[in-house]
């Protein structure tokens, strides 16, 4: 078994700083690993009055898809929807298995749906050329024929 010997108040100094840096590096690994810290997009959508906000036309036509994969989601946002509608998260999503061109819609930080592929480069070319992030808001309508117990779908305006 090794064993130091540290006589000189240098070393020891030294070596505590060592521990309390070693400690500490230790932690924010664990706190990184364990989602303690938050990532930046994370953080805009905690603060939606930071987002670029789209205008308004008052025309909900652009279509959301996949969102016959997010009815709970969906009908959790149905009541508070509004003649204005709601607002609606546009995340760039890069990392997505999928495409890596896909654009997110979520709603009460609730993932509802998507841009189809077409649309979402589309968008993402908006987006380059106004200089808005890869993070924006916009109004959404929920809607459905049989209400809130048959499929319900998602229409923004863009």
């Amino acid at each position: 078994m090794a064993y130091c010997n540290l006589q000189n108040p240098k070393q020891v100094k030294t070596m505590e700083i060592f521990i309390a840096v070693i400690t500490l590096l230790a932690f924010l690994a664990y706190k990184a690993f364990k989602g303690g810290t938050r990532s930046l997009t994370q953080q805009l959508i905690d603060q939606p009055e930071k987002l670029y906000r789209w205008p308004t036309s008052g025309c909900f036509d652009q279509e959301v898809v996949g969102e016959s994969n997010y009815q709970s989601a969906l009908r959790s946002i149905w009541d508070k929807c509004t003649e204005e509608g709601l607002d609606a998260i546009l995340l760039h999503e890069d990392t997505n298995k999928h495409d890596n061109k896909a654009v997110a819609v979520l709603v009460d930080k609730k993932l509802v749906g998507y841009l189809n592929r077409n649309d979402a480069r589309a968008f993402r070319r908006r987006c380059e050329k106004e200089r808005v992030g890869s993070v924006s808001i916009c109004k959404a309508r929920v809607s459905g024929r049989e209400g809130k117990e048959g499929l319900i779908g998602i229409w923004l305006d863009l």
